[in-house]
């Protein structure tokens, strides 16, 4: 990892990527949504910071991929905007909240989440804010009250006419046009020209003080302390997790397509899947994740390993433990496992397509398998026309038969299972698009 990864900021409006990056040496993201946190922590960073997120049309960042982030020994920080909400909410388990913004939160002085919220601009242009958040207006005009430019009663009367507002119509000339209209308009020109020098920006003081606060835990080469607290692997979670690496991890059509080929030679898919579920395995933090295996799938896992070596009787398989030095016992950790990796096999989804992507790479393979997919694809019009003319039936007693030159399965829905297609008919589309290719190279009847 390198130094600008040990420390990752989710940032703007409050504070441009640019400036962030002139106070902290951090790899700077944008404003957060819902699994950012979790994403980031998944690259090991010594520090995650949170200052801005979404939270209006997009689903915001979760308190449980924070609390998952500190149980993996990530210290998360949090200030001025979103950052301040979640530390205020989550400083008893560990995250670390910096500034005023937090403070009041925390202590209950601000309880509204409109006191940061504001309007935004695109990516394109890095988020620039154009809207003013109440916490500013609020400790601006009670500054101009201060420096006598307004009666505390002025200013208190303007702060009430900002909070009124939805957050996306706070802006300063708003409130000098109500100081025009409600106090004078030397008193609102006063606050006009007053405003360049004497704004307060709380959020960006805050944002700044965080990042160098980050700056020099990374410095005294701090680590993060051992959460308090047990994480719970909750089934919202874990379905959470499934769909944050899924999105994550989505393959592109032409590896779907390369996986497809894969299938068409069942021994070579279950051996690499094999290889990729060890990657996959060893990738991600599992052990912790995956539930304990049920009975139902146990006994499953027995009957299909005792069916796929043919220990139909107790004789055969007592032979068989004897020729391979095992006991009932071992015979039984021996079906967990496999158990268990049918599990993950299951819950992979994505993430294990990707596994058996990168395998095929590593195995050589994939190179030949893409230019397959590709010539039948570019064929794929010429044959469209002729490929319908056999029953799905028929084409899979022709694939089995022909191709494989092994017996039609007596489980043609377990075989599909077993290569991750998602229902038989899967399957058949993937024969009935092989059929029509040597068709039309003229290798159908080989």
């Amino acid at each position: 990892m390198t130094r600008a990864t040990t420390i990752i900021v989710f940032a703007g409006p409050t504070i441009s990527a640019d400036a962030a990056r002139a106070v902290c040496d951090a790899h700077v993201w944008p404003p957060a949504a819902l699994g950012d946190v979790y994403r980031a922590a998944k690259l090991g960073p010594k520090a995650i910071g949170l200052i801005d997120g979404f939270f209006e049309g997009v689903p915001s960042v979760w308190h449980k991929e924070i609390l998952w982030a500190l149980s993996q020994g990530v210290a998360v920080f949090g200030a001025a905007s979103m950052g301040a909400l979640r530390a205020a909410e989550l400083h008893p388990f560990g995250m670390r909240g910096v500034g005023r913004i937090f403070e009041a939160y925390r202590d209950g002085a601000l309880e509204d989440d409109d006191e940061v919220a504001v309007q935004y601009g695109p990516a394109e242009l890095g988020y620039p804010a154009l809207s003013n958040a109440m916490v500013g207006i609020r400790e601006t005009l009670q500054a101009a009250a201060s420096f006598r430019l307004l009666s505390t009663s002025d200013s208190e009367r303007l702060i009430e006419h900002a909070k009124r507002l939805p957050f996306g119509q706070r802006r300063w000339a708003a409130v000098v046009e109500e100081a025009e209209n409600s106090i004078g308009a030397s008193e609102a020109r006063a606050l006009k020209d007053w405003l360049p020098t004497g704004g307060i920006d709380p959020k960006r003081e805050d944002a700044l003080a965080m990042l160098n606060a980050m700056m020099a835990f990374v410095e005294r080469d701090e680590t993060a302390e051992a959460p308090a607290f047990a994480f719970e692997h909750t089934v919202m979670w874990e379905k959470a997790v499934r769909t944050f690496d899924e999105s994550e991890t989505a393959l592109r059509a032409e590896d779907a397509d390369v996986l497809d080929e894969l299938r068409l030679r069942p021994e070579l898919y279950l051996s690499v899947k094999r290889r990729a579920l060890a990657a996959h395995l060893a990738t991600v933090d599992v052990g912790k994740r995956m539930k304990p295996v049920e009975r139902s799938a146990l006994v499953e896992a027995a009957a299909a390993f005792r069916t796929e070596r043919g220990l139909f009787s107790r004789a055969s398989l007592d032979r068989w433990l004897a020729d391979n030095g095992l006991s009932e016992s071992d015979l039984e950790a021996l079906v967990e496992r496999e158990a268990r990796l049918t599990q993950l096999a299951n819950n992979g989804g994505n993430a294990l397509a990707r596994c058996l992507v990168d395998q095929l790479r590593l195995d050589g393979d994939y190179a030949a398998l893409l230019a397959r997919a590709r010539a039948k694809r570019a064929a794929a019009p010429a044959t469209r026309t002729n490929q319908h003319d056999r029953s799905p039936l028929e084409l899979r007693q022709w694939w089995f038969a022909n191709i494989l030159g092994r017996p039609y399965p007596d489980d043609y829905s377990s075989f599909a299972e077993a290569l991750d297609c998602s229902s038989p008919r899967a399957l058949d589309d993937v024969i009935a698009s092989e059929f029509a290719y040597l068709r039309s190279t003229g290798e159908q009847d080989r």
